[in-house]
């Protein structure tokens, strides 16, 4: 469950970045960096938190109905035990209960239903191993990195230290910041999540630098962006198998950063807002920062980004009243786009997706032709006719009716016998489509041309996997109730000639099918037997 949680969220990530990048040359015109900040900051709330999930449970799809109660894992694996010897004899692979089988839905060869189980089995572990591994580098290379800073920071003091607590108080900044010095560092950075420090290399710089150098990274301090660093290190760490949250993640930093930008040269001459790009190249010349594990801020990058960011620099103007709600809608329109990605991606992948839908039935012209099960309930079936008909359905009319049934019961109250008993009772034939109105909701059962008699068999001695299968005719000779029943011993008798026969396949298909046929009293052309090399 927690591995097709991690494989929605990081599908619904994805597409949404994807989406945003697509955008990217239209947005980058229209719309400013905080814009791509907040919406950047979206994505990361789509890849921690299963946001699908709540809209998945109330997304709905057709299902093939097998068994109505919520589904478990894909297969879940039994050892048979002989009743008077209680030694094991055989190994039984079944599909939990409520669970569609999606592998066959989608085509898969049977030889690869048996091995993905097993396969999906180690990959949690193999995520979990990924996950630990990641996130042990990152955060190993940044203790280590602050270890080192904290060994080798000096104090600043005399006029920088006062300009420093002059802007912390201009700024509202009531927190404990403190400033030092490092000649490790080539470029202003604020480091610590608990006990922030804002680390100066051992450069000159003059009071006008130091003052917009100090605005910019008390904004990080203010919006608290380490904090937003880590959650986007936890990201990668868990979407570690995904390429895109690595490109996601260094564009929330150049977003981050040319954000920053923006709010400190907001409302500044254009003199100003040179001086300040003047003072990233400065900063630039001298710099040659290695990144740790980036849970810091720096004030300057590579040449490439600079350049980018001296442009949005120099084109920054105080955003108008119009422009901010507009890019706040957009923002809106975002994060609702987002919930409808995560919404069915969770349903067609994650756990929702194995959750029955309960549909509204549409109103329909119907003639009434039925009648009362076996039980005590009452059972209303009906037929589409067409309007103004009176007569009864001709035959060929009949194969392509749908046939209704109300039920006064709940979902979970219906059993696959109870449809089948309705199947042989009103005379329909087993591969129409049912539709159940019941008091909770609606369901569709497709039809079955054939039904499973037995798990997927394996023995320790044969090389074969066997599962046996019945047309649905053999429910005329037999009440499904009553093969219900035997599902456990038909089972044994399975491994039974699995043992007898161990590497010869159709002497053990041709000893199952009379085994069957004789202890069950079915016609042996009905029953199927299909065999998988383990």
């Amino acid at each position: 469950m927690l591995a097709i949680t991690v494989v929605v969220l990081s599908i619904t990530g994805t597409i949404l970045f994807g989406a945003l990048w697509l955008a990217k040359p239209l947005t980058y015109k229209l719309l400013d960096a905080q814009w791509h900040y907040r919406t950047h900051k979206i994505v990361l709330l789509f890849l921690l938190l299963p946001i699908g999930v709540i809209g998945g449970l109330m997304y709905t799809r057709p299902h093939e109905l097998n068994g109505l109660t919520e589904a478990d894992p894909m297969l879940q694996q039994t050892t048979v035990y002989l009743a008077d010897q209680g030694a094991a004899i055989g190994r039984i692979w079944t599909n939990s209960p409520g669970y569609t089988n999606i592998w066959m839905n989608w085509g898969v060869s049977t030889e690869l239903q048996v091995l993905l189980p097993q396969i999906g089995f180690w990959l949690p572990f193999v995520w979990l191993a990924g996950l630990g591994v990641t996130g042990f580098r990152s955060l190993s290379a940044y203790f280590r990195f602050r270890a080192r800073l904290r060994r080798t920071n000096l104090p600043v003091e005399g006029e920088a230290l006062e300009l420093f607590a002059s802007i912390k108080r201009e700024m509202g900044i009531q927190g404990s910041v403190s400033l030092q010095l490092n000649d490790a560092v080539r470029t202003p950075m604020l480091i610590g999540l608990r006990r922030a420090t804002l680390v100066l290399p051992e450069i000159e710089l003059k009071e006008r630098e130091l003052r917009l150098i100090f605005r910019h990274e008390l904004i990080h301090y203010k919006r608290k962006d380490l904090h937003l660093k880590v959650l986007a290190l936890l990201a990668c760490s868990i979407h570690w198998f995904n390429p895109a949250v690595y490109r996601w993640r260094k564009d929330l930093d150049r977003y981050m950063e040319m954000s920053c930008d923006q709010q400190v040269v907001a409302g500044i001459p254009e003199q100003e807002r040179r001086f300040y790009g003047e003072t990233i190249l400065n900063v630039l010349e001298r710099s040659t920062n290695s990144r740790a594990a980036g849970i810091f801020t720096g004030f300057s990058e590579n040449a490439a980004w600079i350049r980018d960011r001296l442009v949005h620099i120099l084109k920054a103007t105080k955003r108008s009243r119009r422009s901010a709600i507009l890019s706040g809608i957009s923002a809106v329109v975002v994060a609702l786009a987002g919930v409808g990605v995560a919404t069915v991606v969770d349903a067609k992948v994650g756990p929702a997706s194995a959750i029955l839908s309960v549909q509204n039935m549409k109103s329909t012209s119907v003639t009434s032709v039925s009648a009362v099960t076996s039980s005590t309930t009452d059972v209303d079936i009906s037929y589409e006719a067409p309007i103004g008909s009176e007569s009864s359905p001709t035959e060929d009319e009949r194969k392509e009716e749908r046939h209704f049934v109300k039920l006064d019961r709940q979902i979970n109250e219906l059993t696959d016998a109870d449809i089948y008993d309705i199947y042989k009772q009103e005379a329909i034939p087993y591969s129409d489509p049912i539709d159940f109105q019941l008091a909770d909701g609606t369901i569709t059962f497709p039809g079955v041309d054939k039904i499973p008699l037995s798990s997927r068999c394996g023995s320790e001695k044969s090389s074969y996997a066997a599962k046996v299968y019945a047309s649905s005719k053999v429910l005329d000779y037999a009440n499904y109730a009553q093969l219900e029943t035997q599902l456990s011993r038909i089972d044994a008798w399975v491994i039974e000639s699995l043992n007898n026969h161990v590497s010869d396949p159709e002497a053990i298909r041709a000893e199952i099918v009379q085994t069957l046929a004789d202890r069950l009293k079915l016609p042996a052309d009905l029953i199927t037997v299909e065999l998988n090399v383990l």
